[in-house]
């Protein structure tokens, strides 16, 4: 076995510093770091980062309970399958108004979404449409009815003579 001076090798392939420049870069690292801090406060002075606050477990409980666990952009739940053929795989609450954009952490400012509509979109705002409203339902008197109107109308397309063309 070939033994590789410890000086220029074992570090990825770039030279390892001497001990007598480790002052030196750890002062400049610690710069590096003063001024990135430094830039950092200076954004969020000047409102252009907001504080990534977690959102608090009772509030994601409640709102994936009023939200049914459904994404609320699709209308899909956890393991169903999409037009594209793709399995849902996970639900997240969605910030409706980013984070990013002042949107806040209330429940009215939330809704569940599936891994796709949530993460595709990042820190842009949230098309908010509203589904359907359920359709009617039918009452089975109404259905006899219906049902005996399109079997007269069957039956007199069916004593109809055929057009020739």
């Amino acid at each position: 076995m070939i033994d590789l001076p410890s000086q220029t090798y074992g570090n990825g392939g770039r030279p390892i510093p001497n001990p007598s420049q480790e002052s030196t870069i750890r002062r400049k690292a610690e710069k590096r770091a003063g001024v990135e801090k430094l830039k950092k406060q200076a954004a969020k002075d000047a409102g252009l980062i907001v504080q990534d606050k977690p959102i608090p477990a009772k509030t994601e409980t409640l709102v994936r309970e009023r939200d049914n666990n459904t994404c609320k952009v699709c209308g899909l739940t956890l393991g169903e399958i999409r037009p594209d053929g793709s399995v849902v795989k996970s639900i997240h609450v969605d910030h409706i108004v980013p984070r990013a954009s002042g949107g806040t952490n209330c429940d009215t400012n939330l809704r569940c979404a599936c891994d796709k509509c949530n993460l595709g979109r990042g820190a842009r705002r949230a098309i908010v449409i509203e589904p359907p409203p359920p359709k009617p339902e039918v009452s089975p008197e109404d259905k006899a009815l219906l049902a005996e109107k399109s079997a007269h109308l069957r039956d007199e397309l069916a004593d109809k003579p055929k057009r020739s063309t």
